[in-house]
């Protein structure tokens, strides 16, 4: 591999969208346990501190599970809520609006080109999985124009919040575990060197643990399926607005105009 390929490589595992959904959340659920072991780093001997390295190790091994993790919470989720937000945009039976939908419709038909129309709301009802799947598969085909065609900067921020957030949700059962063993190390190192003399680690580095620690069970508290949620629908939303956006590029190209009304009838067929 060249040295611009190497370079290249590297640039993308810091670019903006993995520093916030896997290296951030991968820094939240170690920070406990790293803050116990730097704080036993001044005591190590000079010849073993490389085993500092392990902090290291251990944030970018967490990191490279995120997006995995990510996944399997993600399939859980929308199990739960009944299907993903940008699905439930598509549906008529999720929404009040028939014609709001039918625009919707229209404006992802045009924004990927598609070879046939989106389900109507009758065959929807008689067939709402085969509907589905239409609707994830031009979901998908709209996510791949969106990035091929570029400046959805909006769009981008709310897909980092949304990836941050379920790849944080997905973690959370380590976090809870590293936090009670940050907790459970600090309180051990900070009795032993009270009680015993017994400098295992500073006292004010065993209390800065125990804060981080007790800080980061309380973070995991609200990391519920309802903190997500909104980062999913806002990102549901704002992709919504991506096809609105290409739908009306669609006609600049094409040197027409949509009238509201007849774009946003409901189908019948």
């Amino acid at each position: 591999m060249s040295a611009p390929e190497t370079a290249a490589k590297v640039g993308s595992a810091f670019d903006l969208y993995n520093v916030k959904t896997r290296l951030a959340p991968a820094a939240l659920v170690s920070a406990p346990l790293i803050a116990l072991g730097l704080a036993a780093l001044p005591l190590v001997p000079p010849s073993q501190r490389y085993w500092s390295l392990v902090s290291l190790g251990l944030l970018s091994w967490v990191a490279l599970t995120a997006r995995d993790k990510g996944n399997d919470a993600q399939r859980k989720l929308w199990e739960d809520w009944g299907g993903a937000p940008t699905t439930h945009r598509l549906r008529y039976r999720s929404n009040a609006s028939e014609r709001e939908v039918a625009r919707r419709h229209r404006e992802i038909e045009k924004a990927i080109n598609a070879p046939n129309r989106l389900p109507s709301k009758n065959r929807e009802v008689n067939e709402p999985h085969a509907a589905d799947a239409e609707y994830i598969a031009a979901t998908r085909r709209l996510i791949d124009k969106c990035r091929e065609v570029g400046g959805f900067s909006l769009l981008d921020k709310e897909n980092r919040n949304y990836g941050f957030a379920r790849n944080l949700y997905s973690f959370k059962r380590w976090g809870i575990v590293a936090a009670l063993l940050g907790t459970l190390g600090g309180i051990i190192a900070l009795v032993t060197s009270i009680a015993f003399n017994v400098r295992v680690v500073g006292a004010g580095a065993a209390v800065a643990t125990i804060i981080i620690s007790v800080l980061m069970l309380a973070l995991w508290r609200t990391v519920t399926p309802k903190w997500v949620k909104p980062s999913a629908d806002a990102y549901a939303d704002r992709l919504m607005a991506a096809a609105a956006r290409l739908s009306e590029d669609w006609h600049k190209e094409l040197g027409t105009t949509s009238p509201p009304d007849a774009s946003a009838t409901p189908s019948s067929e």
